[in-house]
């Protein structure tokens, strides 16, 4: 069974706000976690969107901060106005550092970035990961919508007995730890829920 990603909920909320902005065909340009507001509920508050408009008139501080060039897409202009496809990069710098704790890379300067190594992270996840971080923008999903389908896929490949089931129905249960005591379970999918 390929271990599923447990979404972070703050990074699904952070996404949904970012979808409702492309939506309108705004580019968010400054995602990044000083200007994410989450409440007691757990709801999402993006702050900075004047950035955008302030970008296009002009307005911009003369330099970034080291924060804002790490969740920045490596082909754009700080200058420059935002794109929606940069906001997905900015988002997977997010998604990286929710489910690892820790930066995708350490050096604000895209030159010096290279390929990311997500660590604690299943195969399919860090795959995810590594193509919304490759420094090449042709490589990286073009839509938000697409990054987030590759993190909660529709559909789930079951390996049960050495026979490779694929169900679009699944009911999962995962913990961040073993589900059981010896390790021999990360997931608990019922039988009647795999399709042949």
């Amino acid at each position: 069974l390929p271990m599923l990603p447990r979404l972070p909920r703050p990074l699904e909320r952070i996404a949904s706000a970012v979808q409702h902005l492309h939506d309108m065909e705004v580019a968010h340009g400054s995602l990044k976690p000083s200007n994410i507001l989450m409440d007691e509920a757990g709801d999402i508050t993006l702050t900075d969107l004047s950035m955008a408009t302030l970008r296009e008139l002009g307005f911009v501080p003369d330099a970034p901060t080291r924060q804002h060039l790490l969740f920045m897409p490596p082909e754009r202009e700080y200058h420059a106005a935002p794109e929606l496809v940069g906001d997905v990069f900015s988002l997977g710098v997010l998604a990286y550092l929710l489910l690892t704790g820790k930066m995708p890379f350490d050096d604000p300067d895209p030159e010096a970035r290279g390929i990311i190594e997500p660590h604690d992270l299943s195969v399919e996840v860090a795959a995810v990961l590594r193509r919304e971080l490759n420094p090449q923008l042709r490589f990286r999903y073009q839509t938000l919508a697409e990054f987030m389908l590759a993190l909660k896929p529709d559909a789930v490949e079951v390996n049960r007995e050495g026979q490779i089931f694929e169900t679009k129905r699944v009911l999962i249960g995962l913990d961040g730890g073993k589900l059981a005591a010896d390790g021999a379970y990360q997931a608990i999918i019922h039988p009647a829920m795999v399709q042949s």
